[in-house]
């Protein structure tokens, strides 16, 4: 019977340790506050429309160093300075020690080309599926044109569809006599407000995943209960972060979340956690 009793003790000390121990937020910066910016510096238009000897160059200032650069969401290098380019658009980014990022969009265009292409975008504002779509149509040069998205196969489709937020890198080749000229052209498809709602959606998952007994009920001090919407919001980001990468709930406390829940979580927060 003491026996029993001492289990019992010891697995109730660690699943309040879950939620007092684990539980304290780890550091972490908000990317929202960064000071990070990048500048162009120089650039060079490609010799002719065909031509890929063009080049960018950029900094950045602020944040935290060191930096990194990357072009059209390649891979990150530590150089600003980025060369063998085609005539197009571009978008340039930053990244500073903290993992924060800004990005600048640069065009480089070759000379005596004539061929150019506009662009309609609208926004991703659906949280558990994505309806950002993109439009190009091309201008100048000889029609008609084709279109490339990314690595696929290049045709007359202009519109791309049910796109999440994120940049998109496509080419435009017009119809004149080989060899006709191309066009690289960089688009961002931005994140619209998603309509997440902190009652519906969200304090329901608090109130049953972490608002409890020996968590953020205010047991552990009352900054940090979450039945308090204004302490809820002010550490909107770090429960974003932390329900992310699923360090709370602690393990062992409480059921996991699901990854549905933890997307409503990151869009009502990335929506400006708003009372609604």
């Amino acid at each position: 019977m003491v026996a029993t009793r001492i289990r019992i003790i010891f697995a109730v000390l660690f699943l309040l340790a879950g939620c007092t121990y684990k539980d304290i937020p780890k550091a972490f910066f908000d990317c929202k506050s960064t000071t990070l910016a990048v500048t162009l510096v120089s650039k060079l238009d490609p010799t002719s429309c065909l031509a890929i000897d063009g080049s960018i160059t950029v900094s950045a200032t602020g944040g935290f160093t060191p930096y990194a650069f990357s072009i059209n969401n390649g891979d990150y290098q530590s150089d600003g300075a980025f060369v063998n380019l085609g005539q197009g658009s571009y978008t340039l980014y930053a990244k500073d020690a903290n993992n924060c990022e800004k990005w600048i969009q640069v065009d480089i265009k070759a000379p005596a080309s004539t061929l150019d292409v506009t662009v309609a975008t609208t926004s991703d504002n659906q949280c558990l599926t994505d309806n950002g779509s993109i439009t190009l149509t091309g201008t100048g040069g000889t029609p008609p044109y084709t279109y490339q998205f990314g690595s696929g196969q290049a045709g007359a489709q202009n519109t791309f569809s049910n796109l999440k937020p994120g940049p998109y890198t496509f080419t435009i080749r017009d119809s004149a006599p080989p060899p006709s000229c191309i066009k690289t052209v960089n688009v961002v498809v931005k994140r619209g407000d998603t309509g997440a709602s902190f009652a519906t959606d969200i304090k329901p998952i608090l109130d049953k995943s972490c608002a409890i007994s020996g968590c953020h009920n205010g047991d552990n001090g009352g900054s940090r209960n979450w039945e308090v919407f204004t302490n809820v919001q002010s550490n909107a980001s770090n429960i974003e972060m932390r329900t992310a990468n699923k360090s709370m709930p602690p393990a062992g406390s409480v059921a996991a979340l699901t990854q549905t829940q933890i997307k409503v979580i990151a869009c009502w927060v990335e929506d400006g956690a708003k009372n609604n």
